[in-house]
């Protein structure tokens, strides 16, 4: 699966994060649990509970109870880390933050390392400078201009 277009710095973080996470969880692993567990924010399993009386979906549920280890998770991280590299260009900064990592083929690693390096105080704050800066040269001209 392909997401496009795919990441290439701090500025497309934040779409290519819901895609990321859209795609694995349409993505199904080895024991039929969709692959959105093996970056979710716990490693602990856990079982949710019914909130205001309404039951969590299978899909939730998978997700959060499905465990860390095995080798079925193993075979999980690799597939979300084949899955990355598709979804990075290799020509970006994004590339550069997981290179260390590669060789070891997790999928859980790459992501903690992009989130680390995307969703720091440093990187939301260039962001929200970048778009301020933009919000300054925006200029209305007329209807004509459209």
């Amino acid at each position: 699966m392909k997401i496009d277009p795919p990441l290439k710095s701090s500025a497309g973080w934040d779409g290519w994060k819901d895609a990321i996470k859209s795609a694995l969880m349409l993505a199904y692993g080895s024991k039929g649990v969709p692959l959105l567990y093996v970056i979710r924010e716990d490693s602990t399993p856990s079982y949710p509970i019914h909130i205001g009386g309404v039951a969590p979906t299978w899909e939730e549920t998978a997700i959060d109870a499905a465990p860390h280890t095995g080798l079925d998770y193993d075979a999980d991280r690799k597939t979300v880390h084949l899955f990355f590299m598709n979804n990075i260009s290799e020509d970006s900064d994004a590339h550069a933050y997981i290179h260390d990592i590669i060789g070891r083929t997790d999928g859980r690693r790459d992501w903690k390392a992009l989130c680390d390096r995307y969703e720091n105080e440093a990187t939301i704050q260039a962001r929200v400078n970048q778009a301020n800066k933009t919000w300054e040269v925006l200029v209305y001209k007329n209807e004509r201009a459209m």
